[in-house]
């Protein structure tokens, strides 16, 4: 028994069958087309992310790089000041160890540095005191004070001359006012004995 076709069947060569598929062909043509576009685009951008990839891994080498020089910089910016801030340090050291020493000698060679020795005659030095004082603009409003009394009053200048001539002057023309022994001693000439 054959089978029956259902009515409004079309057959095998009915037009109709040929042209649905002919669009389901180009249906399907399409979405192969879409596909490929769709895998093209995918490919392109995982090579868009490869490049970005990329070129961020190399930025952030080249920040490495660049946050080690800065950094190696610093230390050794950081080792220069420490050394010369040790080297100033062991100077400073060695001036305040030596600073005692050199205050006493250069106190000790004041009066050689004036001129005043143990060879130097009683007369000599308050002579040359005289004229040290004489050269003193307005000693004058000075002339009543005596000598031993620039040890607790007077001007510096003063008491800086005297300090340094007191050792060998102060016993026999230490009650002299200043006045009296510029007027004996400040012309230079020659000295007799009080």
């Amino acid at each position: 028994m054959a089978e029956e076709e259902p009515a409004g069947a079309s057959g095998p060569d009915d037009g109709s069958d040929a042209a649905t598929a002919r669009e389901v062909r180009a249906a399907a043509g399409a979405v192969a087309g879409a596909a490929g576009a769709v895998a093209d685009a995918a490919t392109s951008g995982e090579r868009v992310v490869e490049t970005a990839a990329v070129a961020a891994a190399r930025q952030a080498a080249e920040g490495r790089a660049a946050v080690a020089a800065g950094e190696a910089a610093t230390r050794a910016a950081m080792d220069r000041a420490d050394e010369t801030v040790r080297r100033a340090a062991q100077g400073a050291g060695d001036t305040l160890r030596t600073a005692p020493a050199a205050a006493e000698s250069a106190l000790r060679s004041a009066p050689a540095a004036a001129g005043i020795t143990r060879d130097t005659t009683v007369n000599v030095a308050a002579q040359r005191l005289a004229r040290d004082l004489a050269a003193i603009p307005g000693i004058e409003r000075f002339g009543s004070l005596r000598l031993a009394e620039l040890d607790r009053a007077g001007p510096r200048p003063l008491r800086t001359m005297w300090r340094i001539a007191r050792g060998q002057l102060a016993d026999r023309y230490g009650e002299m006012t200043i006045g009296e022994i510029v007027d004996r001693f400040g012309g230079g000439g020659p000295a007799t004995p009080a």
